[in-house]
């Protein structure tokens, strides 16, 4: 027996139909709780865990500069932040690269701050920076500081 997927039409017709002759019960139950699980996935998603990587160069002796910025103006900003939780500021001894990750409380809320907030403060780090930073994001599957649970994820 084949399975396929059930179209808005089939379902709006299955659910009109709900207890009259001809059609099964069990089809309405089933659809409704396929809706219902997807929706509840959804929503586990949204509430996961989001960190944003961003790795750059910064100018030749200005790291001392780079990280009283960070710790007086964008770290301030960062805490203003819907659904901020961390940043974590990482650099290699004797290079002039850092690593910032942020860690947020939803990908929605990390992306609301990168199409504003960090544009801004970009603006305030970019007389120190060498080059356009580069950005990756990611799922945060488990933390011990946070104490996030793992998740599997398929």
């Amino acid at each position: 027996m084949m399975s396929r997927v059930v179209g808005e039409k089939e379902r709006h017709w299955l659910v009109s139909r709900a207890g009259t002759a001809g059609t099964p019960p069990l089809a309405v139950s089933l659809i409704s709780w396929k809706s219902t699980f997807l929706e509840s996935c959804l929503e586990v998603l949204e509430r996961l865990m989001f960190a944003r990587k961003l790795t750059t160069l910064l100018k030749p002796n200005s790291m001392a500069r780079f990280s009283l910025l960070m710790e007086q103006q964008v770290i301030p900003m960062l805490r203003n932040q819907n659904g901020f939780q961390d940043v974590l500021t990482l650099s290699a001894p004797g290079q002039d690269a850092v690593t910032t990750i942020s860690l947020w409380d939803s990908a929605l809320n990390a992306e609301i701050y990168s199409r504003a907030t960090y544009y801004e403060v970009l603006k305030r780090l970019a007389a120190l920076l060498e080059g356009i930073p580069k950005v990756d994001t990611y799922q945060v599957l488990n933390s011990t500081f946070h104490k996030i649970a793992a998740v599997a994820v398929t």
